[in-house]
C-alpha cells in the first residue's frame, strides 16, 4: 500500500481557459517540467510561450485543472482524425472496408504541477476528457482520444486504458496512443 496522498476526485474543477479566468488561471505560475528539470515534450514551453496563441487562433482548447480552487495543471484538445495504420486490427469496422481514419479528440499537451503528481490527477483529467468526448460523441461522431507521448510516459497511458500504436511511423522519439472514448 503507497502512502501517497490521492487527490479526492469531488474537489478537482475542470473548466475551459477563457478570458474571465486569465489571471486567476495563470499558466505559467505551474511548473510543468519533469523532476530532473528537463522539458522533453516541450510541454511547459508550450503553456508559457503558445498555448494562448494556439487558442486564439482556434488551433486548440485550453483547459484549467484546479483542486480546491489552486491551479494544478492544464491540458490541450484539438478535433483529429486517427488513420487506420495507427489503430489495432480489431478495433477497425469491418463493415466500412474503405474508411481510411476514424474521428477523434487530439490530447495534444497535458501537464500536471509538480508538486501534484503521482496523486490520481492525471486519472482524473483522463476521466473528464473520456466523459467529453463521449458527449460530442453523440452528438457528432468521436470514437477515440488520441495523444503521442515519449517511450517512458507510455507505462503511465496503459494504466488508464490507452493502448500504443501498433505503428509509429511519424516519429521516432514520439509514439501514438489511441483510447475508444465509449
Amino acid at each position: 500500500m503507497s502512502n501517497r496522498l490521492i487527490v479526492n476526485p469531488t474537489e478537482i474543477t475542470i473548466r475551459e481557459y477563457i478570458k474571465e479566468y486569465i489571471k486567476e488561471d495563470d499558466l505559467t505560475k505551474l511548473d510543468l517540467t519533469d523532476v530532473d528539470g528537463s522539458d522533453p515534450l516541450h510541454v511547459d514551453e508550450f503553456f508559457r510561450t503558445k498555448a494562448i496563441m494556439y487558442q486564439n487562433n482556434r488551433l486548440c482548447s485550453i483547459w484549467s485543472v484546479l483542486y480546491k480552487d489552486k491551479l494544478v495543471g492544464c491540458f490541450t484538445l484539438t478535433m483529429y482524425s486517427i488513420t487506420n495504420n495507427k489503430l489495432e486490427e480489431a478495433e477497425l469496422v469491418n463493415k466500412a472496408p474503405n474508411l481510411i481514419s476514424y474521428p477523434a479528440i487530439l490530447l495534444g499537451q497535458i501537464g500536471v504541477d509538480k508538486q501534484f503528481r503521482n496523486k490520481g490527477m492525471g486519472h482524473n483529467i483522463i476521466q473528464y476528457i473520456t466523459g467529453l468526448s463521449r458527449q460530442i460523441g453523440r452528438k457528432i461522431a468521436c470514437r477515440y482520444i488520441v495523444l503521442q507521448t515519449s517511450k517512458d510516459k507510455i507505462k503511465l497511458y496503459k494504466k488508464i486504458e490507452f493502448k500504443k500504436s501498433p505503428k509509429n511511423p511519424d516519429n521516432k522519439t514520439l509514439l501514438w496512443m489511441y483510447k475508444r472514448s465509449y
